[in-house]
């Protein structure tokens, strides 16, 4: 995923589904300089690339 499309997410109702490591996540903060997003499922809070994020269904 891009940062663009990271940050529309973040900031929308859409109700996106975002995919990390074939979990679903949801993105709680980015970090536009450093390329990173915090994501939380489940399970656990993390930071991960936003490169390593996907919308599903894949585009």
């Amino acid at each position: 995923m891009d940062i663009e499309r990271a940050q529309e997410i973040f900031h929308s109702n859409e109700g996106a589904t975002v995919v990390y490591n074939e979990r679903v996540v949801f993105i709680k903060d980015i970090d536009p300089q450093s390329g990173m997003a915090t994501i939380t499922s489940d399970k656990e809070e993390m930071v991960v690339p936003i490169k390593d994020l996907y919308e599903f269904p894949y585009a």
